[in-house]
């Protein structure tokens, strides 16, 4: 198993507190005293702290919504992990619980525990060496699209229904269905959060809309998306 050494060089950062980056590195089974999960937590909040102040600089004339949207491309889950990925850094946990947890969360703990270690500046380095390196587009908000759908094309509410939840306790998979009153069309969708779930299933009623055979349904629910992207 590569060392704590071979993840420094990795993301360029020397821990002047070895221990630190060892809790980042260790899943609740085998401490839940002293686990990555309270990093995770510290780590979420500098990096909304980073991306928001980055973009605010970057955008001066950019609205609420397009900074709100934009930030979301670079926090959510799915590209944290594809971050962890890249960065290959659950070979570094131990054993098999390396198959336990998500690479967004250990991503997470780790900048909290670059923060702790060096300070904010540090932490600033690493998620501008491994995450704003990226140009991204602004992430659309599916829910929100799926709802003005539904008010605009049926006067009716939206409800999202929780339909199964399976996979161990600190890798969960949940999945997710989603349905307008008066509209047949139903919108499925899965995540690792309920929240990915729901936005994966109203994304899903969005597409069956545009592409279904009600020609009236179909063109007012491209335009409405169309209105969407016209934002960014």
């Amino acid at each position: 198993m590569p060392s704590g050494e071979d993840l420094e060089k990795i993301i360029k950062h020397r821990f002047r507190h070895r221990r630190l980056l060892n809790q980042a590195l260790t899943h609740p089974v085998c401490n839940s005293v002293c686990s990555y999960e309270r990093l995770e937590f510290l780590g979420d909040l500098v990096l909304d702290l980073i991306v928001g102040e980055k973009l605010f600089f970057d955008f001066p004339q950019a609205g609420e919504a397009y900074l709100t949207n934009l930030k979301s491309s670079y926090v959510n889950r799915r590209f944290l992990r594809d971050v962890g990925a890249r960065l290959k850094i659950q070979e570094f946990i131990p054993g098999r619980e390396r198959h336990l947890v998500s690479g967004d969360n250990l991503v997470e703990a780790l900048i909290g525990a670059i923060y702790l270690d060096s300070g904010l500046r540090a932490a600033k380095a690493f998620v501008q060496r491994f995450i704003l390196n990226r140009k991204l587009q602004p992430l659309i908000d599916y829910k929100n699209l799926a709802a003005t759908v539904a008010r605009s094309l049926f006067q009716g509410k939206i409800a999202y229904q929780l339909e199964k939840v399976s996979g161990r306790p600190h890798q969960r998979t949940f999945k997710v269905k989603v349905k307008i009153e008066g509209c047949r069309n139903v919108g499925l969708g899965r995540g690792t959060t309920l929240k990915e779930a729901q936005m994966e299933a109203a994304k899903n009623l969005v597409e069956k809309l545009q592409n279904g055979r009600n020609r009236l349904v179909r063109e007012t629910a491209r335009k409405i998306h169309s209105r969407f992207i016209a934002q960014f």
